[in-house]
């Protein structure tokens, strides 16, 4: 039987464990401390590592400890297991979701996964049959049998990985978690390359406003939703983010007084069965109700996968967005080349299908 990481739950947020010292002589004191230094990660956020132990804190502020890097993990969250894909942990996973397993592009790179049911009330019997060193969660949502598994001694770890905001602090815990801090720090600098570029390219262009409507019709995103990150660092003005709210109901009447420049409809992903994201596009622009609208008299209504939307993809769909905001910053770029980058240096296959319609 595999020899599980040993667990132990503390109340500090973050820092480092004490090292012993055991001092004989001024020069092995000096030898010791150079070596501690050389063993132990440099304190972030989110977590560190002294020797082979393991110290994480989650986006809850609960901290965990673990004897060493987990190499069995269950990942309920589809997000974060793609961003375990991305820093080339895949293998470690061991269980995941009936749905992130009908994932037909991500499935493939979790060769060791399987089903433990759904997300919200996974089987308590097949996780415990798979003993993982922890279980990745929502950050939003407590899940229904946590007590279960923490009177097991299996960590309940709360990391979502679908926000631009906190993506990298994401990526750095799951890194610390499975010993893949320097492929975080390779996914971070990715992130900021791509920030980086959408800020010089639009820096000095005003604000586009733009209605951004989520899967449901008419259900805006406000204010804390993922997709408000991407807005606001691609140079836009998100018109819901003063509902005071990260989801709001709007109406018809609503959107023709705001009358955006751009309208950007959310697909989700995988897509409903005989749907694109053509199909999506067209049914938001041939809205009657939309037909005097600004963005609909200029031909600027998108439709954006889920894909790029949120979750490790968002740095390269940030270009995208940036462009359909502002496409005269964007007119001799190619929007789509953050996204080959990422599936060149993380995930294979990530840009393997439509992300966004029309091409900006």
């Amino acid at each position: 039987m595999q020899k599980k990481n040993s667990l132990k739950y503390t109340s500090a947020r973050r820092g480092a464990h004490p090292g012993v010292v055991y001092p004989v002589l001024v020069l092995a004191g000096i030898i010791w401390l150079v070596l501690a230094m050389g063993c132990t990660g440099s304190p972030g956020v989110s977590g560190t590592v002294q020797n082979s132990s393991v110290s994480i804190t989650d986006s809850q502020g609960n901290t965990f400890q673990l004897s060493g890097p987990a190499t069995r993990i269950v990942c309920l969250n589809s997000d974060a297991a793609e961003m375990l894909v991305a820093l080339g942990a895949g293998r470690s996973v061991v269980g995941v979701t009936e749905t992130t397993l009908e994932n037909t592009q991500l499935a493939p790179l979790l060769p060791n996964a399987t089903s433990v049911g759904t997300w919200n009330a996974p089987s308590l019997e097949r996780i415990l049959g798979l003993q993982p060193d922890a279980i990745i969660s929502y950050s939003g949502y407590r899940l229904k049998n946590a007590d279960q598994f923490e009177r097991a001694k299996i960590p309940v770890i709360y990391i979502d990985c679908n926000r631009l905001s906190t993506i990298r602090e994401d990526a750095d815990r799951l890194g610390t978690l499975t010993g893949h801090r320097a492929e975080a720090a390779k996914y971070s600098a990715f992130v900021d390359k791509w920030e980086a570029y959408v800020k010089e390219k639009t820096g000095s262009s005003a604000l586009t406003s733009v209605y951004v409507e989520g899967y449901s019709d008419y259900m805006a995103q406000g204010s804390g939703s993922s997709i408000d990150d991407m807005v606001g660092l691609a140079g836009g003005s998100n018109l819901a983010a003063g509902q005071g709210k990260s989801y709001v109901k709007v109406t018809p009447e609503w959107v023709i007084k705001e009358n955006p420049p751009v309208i950007l409809k959310i697909a989700p992903d995988p897509l409903p069965e005989g749907k694109t994201l053509d199909t999506y596009q067209e049914q938001v622009a041939d809205r009657a109700a939309f037909a005097e609208v600004s963005a609909v008299q200029n031909k600027r209504v998108f439709a954006l996968s889920g894909k790029v939307a949120v979750g490790p993809r968002a740095p390269a769909g940030l270009p995208v967005v940036a462009a359909m905001l502002h496409p005269e910053d964007f007119s001799e770029t190619d929007p789509l080349a953050a996204l080959n980058e990422y599936a060149g240096t993380f995930v294979p296959g990530a840009n393997s299908s439509q992300v966004v319609s029309p091409m900006p």
